[in-house]
């Protein structure tokens, strides 16, 4: 593994409606995931620069987004009262995340969870699926993508992840499919040259709760 390039320096560039808006348009499948599921609240784990949250704050949907880091928290807001968004972005630690149990109806992450171990996967999901009513949706790259963006990604078949979430939460339903992708940095040829090739290169993987009485009876 090479170099991990730092949170701040990740998210340092300037988001433009162009380079960085028009790609939520790669990523109209999770959208429509989303919007199926019609949730009253969405918290959002890992904010980056809020362009995803911020985009869906348009959309309607109140969105609530959380970071453990100061730097990325300020680029994120900036950027939230540039483009008018209504996101609520705060300070949070996803190991313990700062909200009761239930209080949103879906979480969801973006790019998040393959820069972790399974031990911390485990943690991090139980505290989303602590805190989601309904569903929680996780969107990673998986091994089309062709970058380590950052340089600790795990890059893994949307099959290893179907695996892994189903281990680990077994009384729930877990489904997912792979999606097309803007890729970060934005590398139009590796993008369109993906795209032709037929080799989408983001999973999404959906986690749909089963409530109490199921969950009892199993």
């Amino acid at each position: 593994m090479g170099e991990i390039t730092s949170w701040d320096s990740f998210y340092g560039e300037e988001v433009t409606p162009m380079k960085d808006f028009l790609g939520n348009f790669y990523s109209a499948e999770f959208f429509e995931e989303i919007h199926t599921r019609t949730p009253k609240g969405i918290l959002e784990v890992g904010s980056g620069t809020g362009v995803m949250t911020i985009f869906l704050s348009h959309l309607g949907y109140d969105m609530v987004s959380i970071d453990n880091n100061e730097v990325v928290l300020k680029k994120a807001q900036k950027n939230n009262k540039h483009y008018n968004g209504t996101v609520k972005f705060k300070f949070g630690d996803a190991f313990k995340i700062p909200f009761k149990n239930g209080s949103f109806d879906m979480a969801i992450s973006q790019g998040f969870f393959e820069h972790f171990n399974n031990e911390e996967i485990k943690k991090l999901l139980d505290e989303q699926l602590r805190v989601a009513r309904k569903s929680v949706l996780i969107s990673v790259p998986n091994s089309y993508y062709p970058v380590l963006d950052r340089g600790d990604e795990r890059l893994r078949p949307l099959e290893w992840w179907l695996g892994l979430f189903r281990q680990m939460c077994p009384h729930h339903k877990v489904s997912g499919f792979d999606y097309q992708f803007m890729l970060r940095r934005n590398y139009p040829f590796k993008t369109f040259y993906r795209l032709f090739r037929g080799q989408k290169v983001q999973s999404l993987i959906i986690i749909e709760k089963a409530n109490d009485k199921k969950m009892n009876d199993q």
